[in-house]
């Protein structure tokens, strides 16, 4: 990021979090082999499919040796694809001491998620 990126119309420094977070993601996902972003997404496709609710905690259960910003970074990529894959239901706190409890999103199949396909709920 240069430092014209980072400067606001004052010129004061003004880093948008959002950005650095996207930073972080497409610099752990540039450090990492191929075969292993594509085995994560094997595993966040399989979570979806199955139609069981889920969240990083069981993807670090089922990838113990990959690394947590891979596993995160894959997660927001997955939400973010189209057509949507996954719904986000709702909330649990990571099991993950590093990030001291923080929530985290649960997710679900789009296929399996009803209100995907309820007209009332998009009305």
């Amino acid at each position: 990021m240069s430092d014209q990126q980072c400067r606001d119309s004052r010129g004061r420094f003004a880093v948008n979090p959002e950005r650095l977070r996207d930073l972080g993601m497409a610099e752990v996902e540039n450090a990492t082999d191929p075969r292993l972003i594509a085995a994560v997404d094997l595993v966040i496709a399989d979570f979806n499919a199955s139609g069981i609710e889920w969240s990083a905690n069981d993807l670090r259960d089922r990838c113990p040796t990959i690394r947590p910003g891979l596993l995160g970074a894959r997660v927001k990529a997955a939400t973010m694809r189209k057509p949507i894959e996954m719904r986000r239901v709702g909330w649990v706190l990571s099991d993950l001491p590093s990030t001291k409890s923080k929530p985290i999103g649960v997710y679900r199949g789009a296929q399996h998620d009803d209100t995907l396909f309820d007209s009332a709920a998009i009305a």
